[in-house]
């Protein structure tokens, strides 16, 4: 017989209020008890689903954004990190990267906390460089690509971002606001190299390969950067640890 309509809420409202609401198999579990089987609701926030045998949970200590690429190219280096455009990078690969993004950044003089901004669409060069820079401690400022140039511009000093990474696709807007970027004393494109502004593929790969393995604070590891019709920006700065433990 199924449950009456407001049984049925309130074991929505119990579902809601699970401490276990963060594991996605027992959300599943809850959902399918409450309109199945509702006088069996409140054991499932105590019974998880059973693994198949054979089947261990991963358990590897992440407290950092930089330990995502250095505990699983450790753990398995030949894995599959990114595909992107017929392009597959390992985890050892991007470690690896990542390393020589860090040490570039360190040469250049950026200290931690220091921003760090990025304007591009996604692509594989984007988790180097996430991952490069939480390596250094500092903080990507990753910029709407689709805003104005005026806004970029605010968005970037706002920031007060030292070095900025562009896409190719981008260096138009760039050319016409450099002169009004107040912070910026690096330009790095993402492509080819362009006047006197760097190819990242050329800065990256002449750095040194070993991870700094500086000591990472626990403060903003990526700072997610948009804005409205004011032209003001909206920034929302992230915990690199609630980043990595999601």
């Amino acid at each position: 017989k199924p449950a009456p309509p407001v049984t049925k809420i309130l074991l929505l409202m119990m579902l809601l209020k699970c401490r276990l609401l963060s594991r996605l198999t027992l959300c599943d579990r809850m959902l399918e008890i409450t309109f199945k089987r509702p006088k069996d609701a409140a054991a499932a926030c105590s019974s998880p689903r059973p693994r198949p045998p054979g089947k261990r949970r991963m358990s590897i200590k992440i407290t950092g954004l930089a330990d995502i690429v250095r505990i699983h190219a450790a753990s398995r280096p030949d894995a599959a990190a990114i595909v992107y455009e017929g392009r597959t990078t390992t985890y050892s690969a991007l470690d690896r990267a990542a390393s020589r993004v860090a040490n570039g950044l360190v040469a250049e003089g950026i200290m931690p906390q220091t921003r760090i901004a990025h304007l591009d669409k996604s692509s594989d060069l984007f988790f180097e460089l996430l991952f490069g820079i939480a390596k250094t401690n500092a903080v990507m400022v990753s910029v709407n690509w689709r805003l104005a140039a005026p806004e970029i511009q605010h968005i970037v000093n706002d920031a007060e971002a030292e070095i900025l990474f562009v896409g190719a696709e981008y260096l138009a807007i760039v050319e016409k606001i450099r002169a009004d970027l107040k912070a910026v004393r690096k330009i790095v494109i993402l492509g080819d190299r362009h006047g006197a502004w760097e190819s990242f593929a050329t800065w990256r790969d002449r750095q040194a390969l070993d991870d700094p393995l500086l000591l990472e604070i626990q403060l903003a590891g990526l700072a997610a950067v948009t804005a409205g019709a004011t032209a003001r920006s909206v920034d929302a700065a992230c915990r690199s640890m609630a980043i990595a433990n999601g």
